[in-house]
């Protein structure tokens, strides 16, 4: 079974006794067992329905209770084409995202404006006010401001 990290960092998941698993690196695939990937769900249930984490099985999602979280959740491709989307879905996506993909979604906002690259004032703004979170603090300065 397919588990993708959302997560721009590693995510570590607890499956068995042994030793926990770790995805590093946003978008990156760690195949498990089906023995192994009802482990981690069942033990870190409330992780998977917030989106850290992409199960890429449907039969799986549905037959181990994840739908109804799935049904709002970003797909990995949906997630990495986010950005170059209108203000407007962008906003849309957040208001509905789980509390795990919010962050997600703020984070990339957060890496985009840190890099230097242009993220729409409205999109700021917005998810400003929904979150509490002052994205502004997060703009690269810029050499000629110094």
């Amino acid at each position: 079974i397919p588990f993708i990290s959302l997560f721009k960092g590693s995510v570590m998941l607890k499956g068995s006794p042994k030793k926990p698993y770790e995805i590093e690196g946003q978008y990156s695939t760690r195949m498990f067992t089906e023995t192994e990937a009802r482990l981690i769900c069942s033990q870190m249930g409330a992780f998977m329905r917030e989106g850290y984490v992409y199960i890429d099985d449907a039969d799986f999602v549905r037959e181990n209770g994840l739908t109804e979280a799935y049904r709002t959740l970003l797909t990995p491709d949906q997630l990495k084409e986010l950005l170059n989307q209108n203000p407007a879905t962008i906003i849309n996506a957040y208001k509905i995202a789980s509390e795990g993909q919010q962050k997600i979604i703020m984070d990339m906002i957060i890496d985009k404006q840190a890099k230097g690259e242009l993220v729409d004032a409205n999109i700021v703004r917005e998810i400003k006010k929904l979150a509490g979170v002052d994205l502004e603090d997060f703009v690269a300065e810029d050499e000629n401001d110094k």
